[in-house]
């Protein structure tokens, strides 16, 4: 007759760590996002925000380069 070996029993996962996944509050999102944009483009969140609306960062090309920008446009609603 054969056997099999006990399965180990998995730990349940809380919602602030399932996955890896972290979730933000609107004030974390928001300073989460002002953090980024200081570290990577040396302005504020606000100012990133005018010049995204402006059209300024319409026409950039993909390229390491820009890359930095084209990221940062992609967690906006964090900002908003």
């Amino acid at each position: 007759m054969a056997t099999t070996r006990p399965r180990k029993r998995t730990p349940k996962r809380t919602p602030d760590t399932s996955g890896g996944i972290r979730w933000l509050t609107p004030d974390e999102g928001r300073q989460y996002f002002e953090e980024q944009v200081q570290k990577r483009l040396g302005i504020s969140g606000d100012e990133f925000l005018r010049r995204l609306d402006a059209g300024e960062y319409q026409d950039i090309p993909d390229d390491p380069e820009h890359w930095p920008i084209i990221e940062l446009s992609m967690p906006v609603d964090f900002a908003r």
